[in-house]
């Protein structure tokens, strides 16, 4: 009897832990083409943002990375970010300060925390298994981050707000202090150049 309570203990302990750690592999995605990309829309307003990629690579350091280009018809403006993986992380590169930093590990693990590289931002787990509803969709099995700012370097950004990521999509929304502030609208693919965009807000209009 004792013996039996004994693997009981010892299994439910294994199954507690195994449940605190995830596999973000595919969590974190790129498109393979410049005419793939993703509509956000913001909660508060009708301002929506849309992410593509590159076709072409940049290389810094000896290292390819993917070239995000995000579009804020808000602001009238575009915004580039680089990318790249490897076994263990998803990263982006910094080209003000010339330095990489981890975007999402590959293998997390509930409370892991990390920081960029100049120490400007924290990064926290704090759902590997979540879900998430959004006026789009209901999201299951999702990982968030905490991210924090840690000497305002970035005045332009909330100090504090949480991204959540979904199994081969990548970021599907965003909150701050865990309202929903932003989401996934709509995934376009094989957009013709020139092609507007057409949110789901805009629809019911």
């Amino acid at each position: 009897m004792k013996k039996t309570l004994s693997l009981l203990i010892f299994a439910l302990i294994s199954h507690l832990g195994y449940s605190q750690t995830k596999n973000g592999e595919g969590y974190f995605r790129f498109f393979d083409h410049a005419n793939n990309a993703k509509l956000f829309e913001m909660v508060a307003s009708s301002a929506s943002y849309l992410d593509y990629f590159l076709e072409e690579k940049k290389n810094f350091n000896g290292n390819d990375y993917h070239v995000r280009i995000r579009n804020y018809d808000y602001l009238n403006k575009l915004d580039t970010a680089y990318f790249r993986e490897d076994d263990s992380n998803y990263y982006h590169f910094d080209p003000r300060n010339n330095s990489e930093s981890i975007v999402l590990p590959k293998q997390l693990e509930m409370g892991q925390i990390w920081y960029e590289s100049d120490r400007s931002w924290s990064y926290e787990v704090i759902g590997i298994d979540e879900v998430l509803d959004t006026p789009a969709k209901k999201y299951k099995g999702l990982i968030v981050i905490d991210c924090v700012q840690l000497n305002n370097r970035d005045k332009n950004k909330s100090n504090n707000y949480q991204m959540y990521y979904a199994k081969d999509l990548g970021l599907v929304g965003g909150s701050v202090n865990g309202i929903l502030s932003s989401y996934l609208s709509q995934v376009v693919t094989n957009a013709k150049e020139g092609e507007k965009v057409t949110t789901k807000k805009e629809e019911n209009l």
